[in-house]
């Protein structure tokens, strides 16, 4: 099982690109899925794990809407992603756009997947709570 543990902190390019903090990179694998999160953030799962999790929402009885609404929510927000050689990923722009991403970036590690916010949107976030 994969375990992304860890907090890092980077700056976003011009071109929306990351480094992918080292840890993370063979965990993650060179292809991956990045999708929007329950709250505020973006979502990175190696395929594996994209693979179980979308399972949940895509064996639910298709004759419910609600099944329906909630696998469409989430997979219309995925994308495929893939790092370059020198470990960097582009976030596209809808994306950035969701998670109010500008110039740095936190990623989490969450056991089975990244969490990847905006810093600023982060620290607000754990004020609240």
């Amino acid at each position: 099982m994969t375990q992304f543990v860890g907090e890092h902190q980077r700056s976003i390019d011009e071109k929306g690109r990351v480094i992918i903090p080292s840890e993370y990179r063979q965990l993650l694998g060179e292809s991956f899925v990045i999708a929007r999160g329950f709250d505020k953030q973006l979502s990175l799962y190696p395929a594996e794990e994209w693979t179980k999790y979308f399972n949940k929402y895509a064996e639910g009885d298709e004759k419910n809407e609600d099944v329906r609404r909630q696998r469409r929510k989430v997979s219309r927000s995925a994308r495929n992603a893939k790092q370059d050689s020198q470990g960097r990923m582009c976030i596209p722009q809808e994306l950035r756009d969701f998670a109010s991403i500008e110039n740095s970036v936190t990623f989490i590690g969450d056991t089975t997947h990244i969490e990847l916010w905006d810093s600023g949107e982060l620290q607000r976030y754990d004020e609240e709570g």
